[in-house]
């Protein structure tokens, strides 16, 4: 990372910076909420209408299968919890994802 700062100045630098946290922030909870709601939309949901790509969407569970609607839910907070919660440190007000700034000062 210095090496980026030191040949190419500071606007890639943080560039750089912003694309490696928004990758940390970012991919957990894409493969959490493909792992989890693709399987919980599409397994057994037999709504009419719907074949291809359309099994895929939050419109194809049928109302007799309402309860699957509570995994979207708790991957909603999941995923909001990781952005706003989770801290290595002893201080809850300090994000996770905000350490980095710590650890990398310019």
């Amino acid at each position: 990372m210095d090496k980026i700062k030191d040949i190419n100045g500071l606007d890639c630098y943080f560039f750089v910076r912003f694309l490696r946290m928004m990758v940390r922030v970012m991919l957990p909870i894409w493969l959490l909420s493909w792992a989890v709601l693709l399987p919980l939309t599409a397994v057994h949901t037999k709504s009419p209408g719907h074949t291809g790509l359309d099994i895929l969407i939050f419109g194809n569970i049928v109302p007799s299968k309402q309860t699957r609607y509570a995994g979207h839910l708790l991957v909603i907070w999941i995923c909001t919890s990781e952005i706003l919660c989770w801290s290595p440190s002893d201080d809850p007000l300090i994000c996770y994802h905000s350490m980095d700034l710590v650890q990398h000062p310019i």
